[in-house]
C-alpha cells in the first residue's frame, strides 16, 4: 500500500512536471476592490448569451464588460435586498442562457434575462425549474416540482445545492445521507444506493452521470439503479486520495459555464472530461493563485476566474514566444536570421533553438553591428568587434574589403554581384573586393543609407531623403516621383511590379507599376513601419512603433490601389507582447520560418509566433444601455424610448458592451439615424445636445479593426424629444401668419406714406402757387381782424359795464332791504353781514378768472373758497364736506352767484347759531343733477337746529335772502331744524351752459 501511494505520488508529479503542455498563461489581468468591487471573494463568474461577464460575491452581484464594472442596485434593478445579500451560487439555464442565482440570508431567487433582473417566485405554480450544479432546469410539467416529496426536499434546502444535485434527461438526482434520489418528470422518486462517502461530487457528461467521492469514482447510465466504478487518471487519483472534507471536494472540482468541469489542485488547472469509461484530465495552465472558487472562459480560451480573497482573474494563453535574456542589453536587437533549420541567430549576442526552444547567450564583446546580418552562399556573416566580417566559427568574410571602421546596414544582389550599403557608402563585389562606387556617393552627399533591394536589376536604395533607383554602372542615380523627403528604411518585395517601403515617421508606401501610393490608415497605426511578413494565408503582419499589425492583403493592396483607408488589427502588450516597440532599419528585420512561423525584433528581444495560433477578436456582442441622463438626472423609459422633458438641454448616456481585450482595437461611434456622420466614442460614455422635438433614433456602432465593416454591430435606442412651443406647427404657421398680416401692413402703410408724400408735394406746389395770394388773403383778413376785434371790445365793454351794474344793483338791492329791515343790532354788524355778502360775489369772479373755462365755474372749488373765507374770518375750525353728482359739476354765471350768496347766508346762520359750545361740527353740501336741467342743493349741518314748533321771525333777512335768490334760480327752498340744520333747494337752469 505504501508503494501504491509512493507510485501514484510519482504519477503526479511526473504529470505536474511534464503535462504542462496545453496553455501557458500570456497575461494576467486583476479585477479587485480596486476596480470597483466591495470585496474580493468572488464565488460564482458567468458568461451570458450577450458576452456580458457576470460576478457573484458576497457582497452582491456585478456585471463586467471587460472595461466598466457595474454593481446590481436597487437604483438599476428595483431590488434592494441584492446590493446587500451575499449571492450563494449562480447557474445559468443550458436552454435560454438565462442565469439564475441565489441570494443569503433571505434565499431568494433571481433570473437575468439580457441584463435585466426579476425575482422568481420559487412557491408559484408558475416555477418549473430548479437549480442544479449543470445549470438552471426547466421541466415540460410541473408535477415533479409539486410533488411531496421533492417539494419537501426543496422546503428543506430552499435550493438544491449545486455540489450534491444534477438533472440528466428531466431526473432530478439529489445527494443526501449517502443516497442518491432520483426524482422523476411525472412526480415519483427512487433511490440509488451507492456506499459513497457524504463528500460526493456529481458531473454531467452528455447522459452520463458520473459520480466522484474522497475514494472512489462511479458512473450511473440513465434509467439505471446501480453505480458502475469506472477508471481514473493518476491527476484524479493523488486528488481523491489526498482530499480531505468537502470544502476542498466542493471547491476543487470546478464547473465551467459552459458544461465543462476542471480540476484545481494548489493553483494548477486541469480539464476533467469522460473518454471511454475513464475520466481524464488535461493540464490548462498554471493559475495566478490557488484559492479559484469560479471558473468560466470563452471560445478565444481567455479563462476568467473568480477566487477567495483576491477578486476576478483575467488570464490569456499564451501566443507569442519571446526570447529575451534577464539583465541583458542585447534584449534590444534589431534583426534575425535562421543558421539553419533549427537555429536562429541575432547580431545582438544570442542563438535560440526553435526545436527546444532554449535560448544561448553568446559573447556580447564578440559583437559589433547590431543591425546588421549577411547570408553569402549558404554562410551568415556579421561585424565583430574588430569590425570583420565573420562567421559563427569566426572565419573571415571571403571578400576583401579595404573599409574595416564601417557599420554596415543591408545588403542585396542585383545580377549575381552583391551590394552592401553602409551609413553613407555603397559597396559591390569586384574581383574579391569589395568597392565604393563613387557615383552613387557623389549623387547622394548629406543622405543616410539604410536598406537595398533587387527590383527588376535596378538597386534600389533606401535613405533618410528618399528612394532612388539605380541601374548598375549607368552613372544614372533616379529618385523615384511620389517617394521624395521621406525618412524610408525599409524594403521589401510584394511581387514583379511592386514593393513596399518602410518609413521612420513617414508611415508605409507601396510601389505599383512605377505609381508610388501612400497607405493610408484608418487609425493612424501606420506611423513607422519597420518590416512586413506575409503568412501563408495571405495575411501581412507588420511592425511598428505602435505594435504588431494585422490586415489581408488582397483588401489592404485592393484599398491602397483606390486611394481608401485600410483597416488593422493592432496586437500590443495587452495581447502579450513585451513591447509595443519594434526595430528595424537594416538587413534581415523579420524572420519567416518554412512552417510558417513569423518572428519580428523589438526593443525588449525577439517575438515569435505561429499566425495559425494568434486569434483575433471580433467583438459580436451586446450594445446595453445602462443610463440615460437628462441634464444630470435619470432619464426613464416610456413605451421602450427614452423620454426628454422640454428644458432639458444635455443628454448623457453611459452604456457597456462586452470586450475583453484590447479595446483600441475597436472604434465606437454614434450618431442619429437621420445624420449621416458617425461621432467616435472614448470609453462607455457620451453626451449630445438636445435636438429638435419628436422621436429620434440613436445609433452606437462598434466596430473591430482588421474585420469587414459589415461585421460591425449596431443598436438602436429610441429617444423622444418633447416639442419645445416653438416647434410646433401651429406656433410656426402662426407666425407665418403674423409675418403675412407684418407684410400687408407695412404696405399699407408704404402704400399711405407714399400717397402722403404725393399729397405733401402737391400741397408744396399749391402753396407755392397761392402764396402771393394769400400774402393778399392775410391783409384782408387781418383788416376785417381789426374791425372786428373792434367791434368785439366794444361788444365786451359794454358786457362788462353791464354786469358791474347788475352786479351793483344787486349789492344796492341788499343792503336797502336789509337796512329796511334794521334786524341788525349796530353799524359794524351791518357792514359785517354785506361784506361777507359781497365777498362771495367776488369769489365767484375770482374762480371764473383761475378757471380756464371764461363763463363757467366749478360749484364745488366755489363752495370751498367761500366756506374757507369765512371760517377764516370767525376762526373756527369745523368740519366741512362737498359732494357733487357728476363730479365735476360746472354752472354759469348766472346760476354760480345767486348759489354762492346762498351758501354764504346758510354758512353764516349755522356759524352763528348751530355750533355753540360744540367742538365737533360738521356741514355737509351736495349738488345733484337729476335731468338735463333739473338739481337739488342739499344744504346739512349737526348743529342745535330749532323745534318744529319753532317759528322763524319775521324779519329775518337771510330767509328772505335765500327765498328771493331761489326764485332767482327757478327753485324752491324747505327748511327743516329737525336733528340740525338742513335746506333742500331744487332748481332749475334755462340752458346747458
Amino acid at each position: 500500500m505504501k508503494l501504491q501511494s509512493i507510485l501514484v505520488t510519482y504519477l503526479f508529479v511526473f504529470s505536474l512536471s511534464f503535462g504542462q503542455t496545453s496553455y501557458n498563461i500570456d497575461h494576467i489581468r486583476w479585477v479587485d476592490m480596486e476596480s470597483g468591487l466591495k470585496q474580493n471573494t468572488v464565488k460564482s463568474c458567468i458568461l451570458d448569451k450577450n458576452g456580458l461577464l457576470w460576478l457573484a460575491t458576497e457582497m452582491g452581484i456585478y456585471s463586467f464588460d471587460g472595461a466598466k464594472i457595474k454593481q446590481i442596485t436597487k437604483k438599476n434593478s428595483g431590488y434592494a435586498e441584492i446590493e446587500i445579500q451575499r449571492i450563494l451560487n449562480m447557474v445559468k439555464e443550458p436552454a435560454s442562457g438565462d442565469l439564475f442565482f441565489c441570494t443569503m440570508p433571505k434565499f431568494e431567487l433571481f433570473r437575468i434575462h439580457n441584463s435585466v433582473i426579476t425575482k422568481v417566485n420559487s412557491n408559484s405554480n408558475n416555477c418549473l425549474g430548479v437549480v442544479v450544479n449543470n445549470g438552471f432546469h426547466f421541466f415540460e410539467r410541473d408535477v415533479l416540482l409539486h410533488s411531496h416529496s421533492f417539494r419537501k426536499t426543496i422546503d428543506h434546502s430552499k435550493f438544491l445545492n449545486s455540489f450534491s444535485a444534477c438533472a440528466i434527461n428531466k431526473q432530478v438526482y439529489y445527494h443526501v445521507q449517502k443516497l442518491i434520489t432520483v426524482f422523476n418528470s411525472n412526480g415519483s422518486a427512487r433511490v440509488i444506493k451507492n456506499n459513497c462517502t457524504e463528500f460526493l461530487k456529481m458531473l454531467k457528461f452528455d447522459n452520463h452521470l458520473v459520480l466522484i467521492d474522497k475514494k472512489n469514482a462511479g458512473l450511473i447510465e440513465p434509467n439505471s439503479n446501480c453505480v458502475q466504478n469506472i477508471k481514473t487518471d493518476a491527476i484524479l487519483d493523488y486528488f481523491m486520495n489526498h482530499t480531505i472534507g468537502s470544502f476542498k471536494l466542493n471547491y476543487n472540482i470546478l464547473y465551467g459555464g459552459k458544461g465543462e468541469y476542471f480540476l484545481n489542485i494548489n493553483g494548477k488547472i486541469y480539464q476533467i472530461n469522460y473518454v471511454e469509461n475513464q475520466l481524464k484530465t488535461t493540464f490548462l495552465f498554471n493559475a495566478p493563485t490557488s484559492d479559484i472558487l469560479s471558473i468560466e472562459h470563452d471560445k478565444n480560451h481567455t479563462f476568467f476566474l473568480g477566487t477567495a480573497h483576491n477578486g476576478l482573474a483575467i488570464v490569456k494563453s499564451k501566443v507569442f514566444n519571446n526570447v529575451t535574456f534577464p539583465n541583458f542589453d542585447q534584449n534590444n536587437c534589431y534583426s534575425v536570421a535562421k543558421i539553419d533549420h533549427e537555429n536562429w541567430f541575432c547580431p545582438s549576442g544570442w542563438k535560440y533553438n526553435f526545436i527546444t526552444q532554449k535560448s544561448t547567450a553568446l559573447n556580447p564583446n564578440f559583437y559589433k553591428n547590431k543591425f546588421f546580418v549577411i547570408s553569402y552562399n549558404d554562410k551568415l556573416y556579421w561585424a565583430n568587434q574588430m569590425h570583420d566580417l565573420v562567421d559563427q566559427n569566426n572565419n573571415k568574410f571571403p571578400l576583401i574589403y579595404d573599409h574595416p571602421e564601417q557599420h554596415y546596414s543591408s545588403y542585396c544582389k542585383v545580377n549575381n554581384r552583391l551590394w552592401i550599403s553602409e551609413a553613407t557608402k555603397i559597396f559591390y563585389e569586384s574581383n574579391n573586393h569589395l568597392q565604393v562606387d563613387s557615383f552613387i556617393y557623389k549623387s547622394t552627399v548629406e543622405k543616410q543609407f539604410f536598406n537595398l533591394l533587387n527590383f527588376k536589376n535596378n538597386l534600389i536604395i533606401a535613405t533618410s531623403k528618399g528612394v532612388y533607383s539605380y541601374k548598375p554602372f549607368s552613372n544614372k542615380v533616379t529618385l523615384i516621383k511620389g517617394l521624395e523627403n521621406i525618412y524610408a528604411r525599409y524594403l521589401k518585395r510584394n511581387d514583379e511590379n511592386s514593393f513596399w517601403v518602410g518609413c521612420y515617421g513617414n508611415g508605409l508606401y507601396l510601389l505599383f507599376n512605377n505609381k508610388a501610393y501612400q497607405v493610408k490608415d484608418l487609425y493612424n497605426d501606420l506611423s513607422s513601419v519597420h518590416a512586413l511578413e506575409e503568412d501563408m494565408q495571405g495575411n501581412l503582419w507588420i511592425s511598428t512603433n505602435n505594435g504588431l499589425l494585422f490586415v489581408n492583403k488582397l483588401n489592404c493592396i485592393k484599398n491602397i490601389l483606390t486611394n481608401r483607408s485600410i483597416s488593422c488589427y493592432r496586437f500590443s502588450k495587452n495581447d502579450g507582447l513585451l513591447s509595443n516597440e519594434f526595430n528595424g532599419g537594416g538587413s534581415h528585420p523579420s524572420l519567416k520560418d518554412r512552417s510558417g512561423i513569423i518572428g519580428f525584433p523589438s526593443m525588449k528581444g525577439f517575438v515569435w509566433f505561429n499566425p495559425l495560433e494568434v486569434p483575433k477578436h471580433l467583438f459580436n456582442g451586446e450594445i446595453q444601455m445602462d443610463e440615460v441622463l437628462a441634464d444630470g438626472h435619470p432619464c426613464q423609459q416610456e413605451n421602450k424610448q427614452f423620454v426628454f422633458e422640454p428644458d432639458i438641454e444635455l443628454a448623457t448616456f453611459n452604456f457597456s458592451y462586452p470586450y475583453f481585450y484590447d479595446r483600441d482595437n475597436l472604434t465606437v461611434e454614434y450618431k442619429c439615424a437621420d445624420e449621416t456622420t458617425w461621432k467616435t466614442i472614448k470609453g462607455n460614455t457620451f453626451q449630445m445636445a438636445r435636438s429638435k422635438g419628436g422621436d429620434r433614433q440613436l445609433q452606437i456602432r462598434i466596430q473591430t479593426h482588421g474585420f469587414d465593416s459589415k461585421k460591425a454591430v449596431c443598436k438602436t435606442f429610441p429617444l423622444h424629444f418633447e416639442f419645445r412651443y416653438y416647434e410646433n406647427a401651429l406656433f410656426w404657421t402662426f407666425i407665418a401668419f403674423l409675418f403675412v398680416l407684418l407684410l400687408l401692413i407695412s404696405y399699407q402703410i408704404g402704400l399711405k406714406l407714399n400717397q402722403r408724400r404725393e399729397a405733401l408735394l402737391e400741397l408744396k406746389i399749391e402753396n407755392k402757387t397761392i402764396y402771393l395770394q394769400k400774402i393778399v388773403q392775410d391783409l384782408v383778413a387781418s383788416e376785417a381782424s381789426l374791425v372786428k376785434s373792434l367791434k368785439e371790445k366794444e361788444i365786451l365793454i359794454k358786457e362788462i359795464h353791464h354786469r358791474v351794474k347788475n352786479n351793483l344793483q344787486l349789492i344796492l338791492s341788499m343792503l336797502n332791504i336789509q337796512s329796511r329791515r334794521k334786524n341788525f343790532n349796530n353799524v359794524d354788524e351791518f357792514m359785517e353781514q354785506a361784506h361777507d355778502r359781497i365777498a362771495s360775489m367776488i369769489l365767484i369772479h375770482q374762480t371764473l378768472y383761475q378757471n380756464e373755462s371764461e363763463t363757467a365755474t366749478d360749484i364745488a372749488a366755489y363752495a370751498h373758497l367761500i366756506w374757507q373765507t369765512l371760517s377764516e374770518q370767525k376762526d373756527v375750525n369745523l368740519q366741512m364736506k362737498v359732494e357733487t353728482q357728476p363730479n365735476p359739476l360746472f354752472f354759469e354765471l348766472t346760476q354760480a352767484i345767486p348759489l354762492g350768496l346762498i351758501m354764504n347766508e346758510l354758512f353764516t346762520n349755522s356759524l352763528k347759531y348751530a355750533f355753540h359750545n360744540q367742538p365737533n361740527g360738521k356741514i355737509y353740501i351736495s349738488f345733484t343733477k337729476r335731468t338735463e336741467n333739473e338739481f337739488v342743493f342739499v344744504y346739512q349741518d349737526n348743529g342745535c337746529g330749532f323745534p318744529s314748533d319753532y317759528e322763524i321771525p319775521k324779519k329775518s333777512f337771510g330767509l328772505d335772502m335765500i327765498h328771493l335768490l331761489c326764485h332767482q334760480l327757478n327753485g324752491k327752498a324747505a327748511i327743516s331744524g329737525d336733528n340740525g340744520f338742513s335746506c333742500e333747494i331744487n332748481f332749475k337752469i334755462s340752458t346747458d351752459k
